[in-house]
């Protein structure tokens, strides 16, 4: 089962969002593709509107400034969308045995790489903002994080059950996995 791409995901959680007008939905994918385009700080509100099909009222009548607008564009990424990719993961991952622990490492880096190039987009808004405005950080660390939790956990619980990894609490086990992994 391959993952969708984030585009996907956040745009079928946008048609579930009851309280969003098809307006705001349009305003919203636009501001998601213009931001990845040209960055935030690059992007004008007429852009969005025209990309939007909307007036440039439109955009500040249902969000009063840029920054309000990027904090809705945001949200369903690092809440639900996140969310939904991870428990894709944890699906096509779960499915599969790994024999060790350096098989499991290997698949799941070379997977996360291919995830974050297929969604180059999303990621490099976040992580422009993330550089550009520290207060989306502790937002953006918590999607990670929990992300990175839901995936790799229930595998090294698998592991640790099969004696194949010494029994350590699987928190402990992660972030010691990534520190070895990154560096």
């Amino acid at each position: 089962m391959a993952e969708a791409k984030l585009k996907e995901l956040y745009q079928q959680n946008l048609r579930k969002m009851d309280d969003l007008t098809e307006k705001q939905q349009n305003i919203l994918k636009a501001a998601l593709s213009l931001f990845a385009e040209q960055g935030f700080e690059a992007t004008t509100s007429s852009q969005i509107a025209k990309r939007a099909g909307v007036a440039v009222g439109s955009v500040y009548q249902h969000f009063h400034n840029k920054r309000e607008l990027l904090m809705a564009v945001l949200t369903p990424l690092t809440k639900s969308v996140f969310s939904q990719a991870a428990d894709q993961f944890i699906d096509k991952t779960l499915a599969k045995k790994y024999d060790s622990l350096e098989q499991f490492l290997r698949a799941l880096i070379a997977d996360r790489m291919l995830f974050i190039s297929d969604n180059r987009d999303e990621f490099k808004i976040m992580l422009g903002q993330l550089l550009s405005d520290s207060s989306l950080g502790p937002e953006i660390n918590k999607a990670f994080n929990d992300q990175l939790k839901a995936t790799t956990i229930p595998i090294i619980e698998h592991f640790k059950k099969e004696g194949m990894m010494v029994d350590y609490p699987s928190d402990v086990i992660v972030q010691f996995v990534l520190i070895t992994v990154v560096n």
